[in-house]
């Protein structure tokens, strides 16, 4: 089995132990836009299949930082629940998932829909959020753009016999999601000095709970039970700003999972910490952290 690991700040460095995530100003903050004419729509995301961008990119995982430059490009074309998708990739980089994300744009209300891959996480394999409104142009600033909640049952984790303990955990997954349209900039100065015009500045954010189902042998005798792994916790934020006819030219992104319990009562034997019993699994708490600055781009 591939090994796990808890991503503390989602995941993010800068979700260390801490409630509030914040993110760093990218420069000057840039004067708010006027939403304007409902009916005039800009392209903060033009998706037509090999439009490409080239980001410099820092990503931090613990304590260990890499920088590299990353080419992304719109793909091939996917049916997803009856919607038209286009694969972007790489995106690991650039927005702190896994390889790709899948983009849809409805073009009667300019709504961009992103079907995300979580990183894997405290125990839990990657796995695929539902599409979620990341880009809508006509809503107001500050305003909640989309939310959704849903359950995911993880991956069986088989627990080695040891000390007369055997059996199995599976994780039981809550998970909130919401985006926000945070403000629109008639221009702003991002990158290090790039300046840009008509630019949609975004949040999305990740809530978590982790429930574990425990079913144990002890010495002959099975045990079953529940044990909160991890209460609801605000694990991720992803801040994005996309500018018209360009696409995404920065992001900031920092997940993490804290406030983990490891530590169980079992009849018959006592106080144990499933660190202790549950192999495959890294129990550390780690922080990802990054920030993606394009560098170059074509567009159809």
């Amino acid at each position: 089995m591939k090994p796990f690991s808890i991503l503390l700040i989602f995941l993010i460095t800068l979700f260390s132990c801490t409630d509030d995530f914040n993110v760093t100003e990218p420069g000057d903050p840039g004067d708010p836009g006027d939403p304007g004419d409902p009916t005039t729509e800009s392209n903060y995301f033009p998706i037509e299949e090999d439009n490409w961008w080239k980001y410099g990119s820092s990503r931090s995982v613990g304590s260990e930082t890499t920088t590299a430059e990353d080419s992304t490009s719109i793909g091939e074309t996917s049916t997803i629940d009856g919607e038209q998708y286009r694969l972007w990739s790489p995106v690991q980089n650039v927005l702190g998932s896994t390889d790709s994300v899948y983009v849809a744009k409805q073009e009667t209300t300019a709504l961009t829909r992103f079907q995300i891959q979580l990183p894997e996480i405290a125990a839990v394999e990657g796995f695929s959020l539902p599409p979620v409104v990341m880009i809508s142009p006509n809503s107001s600033n500050e305003s909640l753009t989309d939310s959704i909640e849903f359950n995911y049952t993880g991956q069986q984790i088989p627990v080695p016999e040891q000390n007369g303990i055997s059996g199995t955990v599976t994780p039981e997954i809550y998970v909130g999601l919401s985006s926000y349209h945070l403000n629109t900039f008639d221009n702003i100065e991002l990158n290090g000095g790039d300046n840009y015009e008509d630019v949609y500045f975004s949040e999305f954010n990740i809530f978590l709970e982790i429930e574990l189902m425990v079913n144990l042998n002890v010495s002959g005798i099975p045990v079953d039970f529940t044990h909160l792994l991890a209460p609801e916790q605000k694990a991720g934020l992803l801040n994005t700003w996309y500018a018209n006819d360009i696409g995404l030219v920065r992001s900031e992104y920092v997940y993490e999972l804290s406030e983990l319990d490891l530590t169980v009562e079992v009849a018959g034997i006592g106080e144990i910490n499933l660190s202790d019993y549950i192999e495959d699994v890294d129990f550390e708490s780690v922080v990802i952290e990054g920030v993606a600055e394009l560098i170059d781009y074509e567009v159809n």
